[in-house]
């Protein structure tokens, strides 16, 4: 294992996907960081966050059907308050 395989292993306790090593190493080369940086972690927690919420957000996206299921509707109202 790499340095980031190792870092990221002991932070969040699991091995990088490729999709989040590239991720990693795209920012790490455009910010300059060094493995010592503190930022450098702090990259890793965010595209740990970025990666599940993409998750969760597909799970809904499958199981939501109707948009506006559950909210108020305004419509016949004309924003208009009272009769």
């Amino acid at each position: 294992m790499g340095d980031l395989d190792d870092s990221f292993t002991q932070l969040l306790g699991h091995q990088p996907t490729d999709t989040e090593k590239q991720n990693l190493y795209r920012a790490r080369d455009t910010l300059n960081l060094k493995p010592t940086d503190a930022v450098w972690r702090l990259l890793m927690v965010l595209e740990h966050y970025e990666t599940l919420l993409r998750a969760d957000s597909s799970t809904h996206r499958g199981s939501h059907s109707g948009g506006d299921q559950g909210r108020p509707s305004n419509r016949g109202s004309g924003g208009q308050g009272g009769a």
